[in-house]
């Protein structure tokens, strides 16, 4: 699907922020079962052809895209009908 390893992007600043806040508010961080965990994620919305609308490829491990970015390719996604 595109996805690319990147460590600065999962081990920068701002991630190591957010871990540490979180481990100090008590939140219990989720284990990586065995998944590559210097792999960045991202969110793909297929439209009903099976075309990929929206492919979004995050920069870091929080990075994710705006809800008006979604709702615009959402509108802007043929209906199933053309």
């Amino acid at each position: 699907m595109g996805f690319r390893k990147s460590f600065s992007g999962v081990w920068g600043p701002a991630s190591i922020n957010f871990y540490a806040e979180q481990k100090l508010e008590g939140r219990e961080l989720h284990p990586s079962l065995g998944q590559d965990v210097h792999m960045l994620g991202g969110d793909l919305l297929i439209d009903a052809a099976g075309r990929m609308a929206l492919p979004y490829y995050s920069k870091d491990n929080r990075d994710r895209p705006s809800v008006d970015l979604i709702l615009e390719t959402l509108c802007a996604a043929p209906s199933p009908r053309e």
